[in-house]
């Protein structure tokens, strides 16, 4: 009898006679492991199907994986707690995904070691001799949809948070943010805050604080804020140390100040070479 023919057979009378503790081995022959602990090898051409589920084993880890490769088996799929998998690479653990979230994860060689390096890289475009070549993927991490609802508020949508590494014992790690490198005709890339793959401006940016008000603000509490129109306000103190620049010839302008007395405002500008004031606030 075939062993695929026999592998399906015990599958669908529940004999516990075969009990699947590994792989499927996608490479070549595929192998499947039987009581005993002995590989029965599948030729290419043939399937292993039943009704029932194909179980790991239960003390499987990132070194032994349950589901691997007959010749690479620390690299595969294994299970590192309830309601969970994890993927390995070389007997480390790579990725893990559970009902809460989804993780990469770099390991370190030893205690003195660099951790490793996680990287996310979309397809390269294409190379052409004479025209334009292809463009390169794009890479999006995208938070959660909020839900919604029928008579109440939805919920927000869910944040993305890009942090340095904690340094115990020394520096925390930077975030590093910039656009690609170009050629010296079409220039380097630029990053784009504020603003969604399609083009769209989308949101606000707040540096220090996490409900900006405008469309750029520093400090909580929108201490300096930058509108869509390029209007600056600000509730601290400005410290000019370089020549400053009011309108220009075509365009002079001036400058709002308010009496101390009274509060009234006035604009104060340069008229044949003096100082004018007129009362109400510059246009």
């Amino acid at each position: 009898m075939k062993v695929g023919k026999l592998v399906r057979e015990k599958l669908q009378h529940g004999s516990k006679a075969i009990s699947i503790l590994a792989t499927l081995l996608l490479i070549g022959a595929v192998g499947v492991i039987v009581s005993g602990g002995t590989y029965a090898n599948l030729a290419s051409s043939q399937t292993v199907d039943g009704s029932g589920q194909f179980l790991g084993k239960a003390d499987d880890s990132a070194t032994a994986p349950s589901f691997s490769w007959m010749t690479d088996t620390d690299t595969g799929f294994f299970h590192p707690g309830s309601d969970s998998i994890g993927v390995s690479v070389g007997g480390s653990e790579r990725a893990r995904i559970d009902s809460g979230f989804a993780a990469l994860a770099g390991t370190g060689v030893n205690n003195a070691g660099t951790g490793g390096n996680i990287q996310l890289v979309a397809g390269q475009g294409g190379f052409s001799g004479n025209t334009p070549g292809g463009k390169g993927g794009e890479v999006s991490i995208v938070g959660g949809k909020g839900g919604i609802s029928a008579q109440f508020q939805g919920s927000y949508g869910g944040n993305v948070g890009i942090f340095g590494g904690d340094g115990p014992q020394g520096y925390g790690g930077n975030v590093f943010v910039s656009g690609g490198d170009g050629s010296t005709v079409n220039g380097d890339g630029n990053v784009v805050l504020a603003m969604n793959l399609q083009g769209t401006a989308v949101g606000r940016v707040g540096i220090g604080d996490t409900t900006p008000a405008a469309l750029l603000t520093f400090g909580n509490g929108d201490k300096f804020q930058v509108n869509e129109s390029g209007d600056i306000w600000t509730v601290g103190k400005a410290e000019i140390r370089k020549p400053l620049t009011i309108g220009r010839a075509g365009a002079p302008k001036g400058i709002t100040l308010y009496d101390e007395v009274t509060g009234a405002a006035f604009c104060v500008t340069i008229k044949s070479g003096a100082l004018a004031a007129t009362p109400g606030a510059c246009k």
